[in-house]
């Protein structure tokens, strides 16, 4: 069976989402590929777990600062499994309701993992491109390493010398890497970086006619706001400049 879209959005991330939206609103027929969770990193593994973890951290140092307030808790005790149980099961009630964006069958969600093969599809559900025109809006991911041994050895700035320091929990934050390296990016020759950015001008397109990159892949301030805000055509005068024209 072939479908038909006039853009197919890959990555239902916080630029991926909002576009898809705004599209389908202006009568185009828009599908989206997602091949695990909606929401990108915000909701699954950034904003949302985080803030909820941390609302238990700030209510349980609440709790033992309640003397100060004139009342008495016998104990106040956490439950770090509980706590990471209920940051899980808010990002799902998350996810959920972003499911809602596709009640109407515009835009589409295609559940798998997109890749193109060359200038004429991808290899998800055999989509058929009526216009040619594809947008990347993958997020990124973590590049972390682990460890079972939470001694770490660390050189001062000023020295080469080896200090060791003991701790009981490591937490390694090495930075993120695109999550670029299995689109099929080189088979429709699109210039990546070699750290995997992919490369856009002033209206998110790249050098390749018709395929545009929004949202942490592109480069640039990694923010929620930020890849949000890439959808929109008031953001530098006018974002995905020929989309909004040619609509």
């Amino acid at each position: 069976m072939k479908h038909l879209y006039d853009m197919l959005v890959i990555g239902a991330g916080q630029a991926g989402l909002p576009l898809a939206s705004a599209l389908a609103q202006k009568g185009w027929r828009v599908a989206v590929a997602e091949r695990k969770h909606l929401g990108g990193s915000c909701v699954n593994f950034g904003c949302t777990p985080t803030k909820a973890v941390l609302a238990s951290a700030k209510l349980a140092y609440q709790a033992k600062k309640v003397t100060e307030f004139g009342l008495t808790i016998p104990t106040v005790e956490g439950d770090y499994s509980a706590v990471l149980e209920r940051a899980r099961r808010i990002a799902a009630e998350s996810r959920e309701g972003l499911k809602k964006t596709f009640d109407e069958g515009n835009p589409e969600l295609l559940e798998g993992h997109a890749k193109f093969v060359g200038r004429d599809g991808t290899n998800v559900m055999k989509v058929q491109k009526k216009k040619e025109k594809i947008v990347l809006t993958f997020n990124r991911k973590s590049d972390t390493s682990k460890s079972k041994d939470v001694t770490a050895e660390t050189f001062a700035s000023n020295s080469q010398e080896a200090q060791t320091l003991e701790a009981s929990h490591l937490f390694v934050a090495t930075g993120r890497k695109p999550n670029t390296d299995d689109l099929g990016l080189e088979s429709i020759s699109v210039n990546v970086n070699d750290k995997g950015i992919i490369e856009v001008d002033e209206c998110l397109a790249t050098n390749v006619p018709g395929v545009w990159a929004a949202g942490d892949v592109r480069g640039g301030g990694m923010f929620t706001h930020s890849s949000y805000d890439d959808y929109s055509p008031k953001v530098q005068g006018e974002i995905f400049c020929f989309v909004f024209r040619f609509v």
